[in-house]
């Protein structure tokens, strides 16, 4: 009964058997082959979310400064088939992708590598076996702004190098805003042509066309063949000076120039700014920075304003000059713990700024940035400030300085009502809601230190930052800046400024309009020779508004030398007793 049983029950063949694990072995086979295929085309999704968010970054970078961030070429695109040659006409960079804030992406790799490369530090162009080792890598083109992944993403035979296939060539021309740095006026589009060669614009409906006219040598007046009428007379020439030329119609000579007042979008929270070259600076909230060229690189001189339309320029302190990897009780404010690290500090930067902190002591004094009664903080104040200060600048590799001198609201206009607000030493008493760092203003003048620190630590247009008077390292840290960055001679720094700074004895070229139309009492400023503004009849008096010279002006900071004496938060003594 057993046996019987055992040959009723329903079996296999080794025949279906066979059949079976073909059938599972196919169906595995397919279940393969459609994972490793979906997941060449995850990374086909991944590089094309890469380039659609780089290319959103770069116009903004662009946007912004005027150039793309890249400089090194690289030369090896033979494989790259969705390259155009009639969109694509320039050189392909290596996309610095340090100088673009915020960025995650999935391929890229080998720029790490790159960015050590010496030749790529210094602009130049890759070897051929750097671009040989490194193709895990973004380029993008300097005239189309389209970017590619040099290493490519294969699937089934065939490669992708961009978010567009070759059947799809992205043929549109980038709109460009700047051609070596001068920018294209709005509802104009380049045509041809360099700055120096003369950039040829036209607009929509090309039934206008300018040219670039270079005009290298700095101009006092509007040229014999330029009409502008009597209104924008100055801001012309201010333009023409500073971009080295304007446009001028080919057809009627009409003529348009470019404004110098630019700035990018707010930064709504603190961030760091890294310019054309690399360079970086920190930018607190609520400040704009200049989109100028000459003022939106921290080796000419960064411009930023605030929302109180005060006007800084970021002082670079080199990171490289002080000592490295210190760590802090508190990062920003004050600590006992940190007085060693500060002073360890404090003491490189002596250093580093020498020969002008060797100069304070002589002719009998002795300068040293300690607390003295006159200061207008308590000692404790007085700690914390400096130590806040010490910190950040270690931190942030640099501060930000006053454009100009501090000047009094209301003082900028042209009105002879104006000047009833200039405070003299017998007249009203300061008023911290009156102080401004803006062009064309009266100096703040006649104040006491105390009077002067109250003044500085009105204008930080942000609660979590302090503003003050310089600290006598920081006074010395700008004279390296001009000597370094500037190229001012230690001499024309440290013994005679005459050649920059206004002085009794120094004529100046007055260059701003509303300075030259300034009355008081219903009198002209004292023009003495060279146009020189005094607030007074007397000679010895040659107070001028601020930015009132382009002589005075060094990495855009205005009247560091002559014009007002400048109190610090140094403490000055002769033998015993305090000044």
């Amino acid at each position: 009964m057993i046996k019987q049983k055992l040959k009723s029950v329903k079996g296999i063949t080794l025949t279906s058997l066979a059949i079976a694990v073909i059938v599972l072995l196919t169906i595995t086979a397919i279940i393969i082959y459609n994972i490793k295929d979906n997941l060449k085309v995850k990374n086909l999704q991944q590089l094309q979310s890469d380039i659609e968010n780089l290319r959103d970054k770069v116009s903004n970078y662009y946007m912004e400064n005027g150039t793309i961030p890249a400089k090194s070429e690289y030369s090896n695109t033979k494989n790259i088939e969705t390259i155009s040659e009639a969109v694509d006409t320039g050189k392909f960079l290596v996309l610095d992708l340090s100088a673009i804030e915020n960025l995650t992406l999935n391929y890229g790799k080998d720029y790490e590598n790159v960015k050590k490369l010496s030749t790529f530090q210094s602009g130049q162009a890759l070897t051929s076996q750097e671009m040989q080792n490194n193709t895990d890598l973004y380029i993008i083109n300097e005239t189309s702004h389209n970017i590619f992944y040099v290493k490519g993403i294969d699937i089934e035979g065939e490669t992708y190098y961009t978010d567009y296939t070759i059947d799809d060539v992205d043929k549109k021309a980038v709109d460009l805003r700047y051609i070596e740095g001068i920018k294209i006026p709005d509802g104009y589009y380049y045509v041809s042509g360099t700055k120096d060669t003369g950039i040829t614009i036209k607009n929509s409906d090309n039934t206008e066309r300018y040219k670039w006219i270079v005009e290298n040598n700095e101009i006092t007046e509007v040229p014999s063949d330029v009409n502008l009428g009597t209104n924008y007379s100055w801001d012309f020439i201010e333009s023409v000076n500073h971009y080295k030329g304007y446009y001028k119609n080919t057809s009627n000579n009409k003529v348009m120039f470019l404004e110098t007042d630019n700035w990018s979008p707010i930064y709504d929270k603190e961030g760091i700014y890294i310019d054309k070259n690399g360079d970086t600076a920190s930018i607190p909230k609520n400040f704009y920075v200049s989109t100028t060229p000459g003022q939106n690189t921290i080796s000419e001189g960064l411009v930023a304003k605030d929302t109180n339309n005060n006007e800084w320029v970021w002082v670079e302190v080199p990171k490289s000059e002080m000592p490295a990897d210190l760590t802090f009780a508190n990062e920003t404010g004050y600590a006992v713990e940190d007085e060693v690290n500060c002073a360890a500090i404090t003491k490189t930067l002596k250093a580093y700024a020498a020969p002008y902190t060797e100069g304070k002591t002589g002719q009998g004094y002795n300068w040293t940035d300690e607390w003295y009664q006159e200061c207008a903080l308590t000692s404790d104040e007085y700690k914390e400030t400096y130590q806040k200060m010490i910190k950040s600048v270690y931190k942030n590799g640099g501060f930000w300085i006053g454009r100009y001198e501090a000047g009094i609201r209301g003082t900028t206009g042209t009105e002879q009502a104006n000047f009833n607000l200039a405070r003299t030493a017998k007249e009203n008493p300061i008023d911290a809601t009156q102080v401004i760092i803006q062009k064309d203003a009266i100096p703040y003048n006649f104040v006491t230190t105390s009077q002067a620190e109250t003044l500085a630590k009105e204008l930080s247009p942000d609660s979590s930052k302090t503003s003050s008077l310089l600290f006598g390292i920081q006074w010395d840290l700008v004279c390296k800046f001009l000597e370094v960055r500037g190229g001012v001679p230690q001499a024309n720094i440290n013994e005679d400024s005459k050649t920059w700074g206004n002085y009794s004895n120094v004529n100046l070229a007055i260059t701003s309009e509303k300075a030259k139309s300034y009355s008081y009492n219903n009198k002209i400023w004292n023009k003495i020779s060279g146009e020189k503004l005094s607030y007074d009849n007397n000679r010895d008096y040659t107070l001028l508004s601020t930015g009132a010279s382009e002589t005075t002006k060094k990495l855009n900071i205005y009247d560091f030398a002559g014009n007002e004496w400048e109190w610090t938060l140094e403490h000055a003594t002769e033998g015993s007793r305090s000044l």
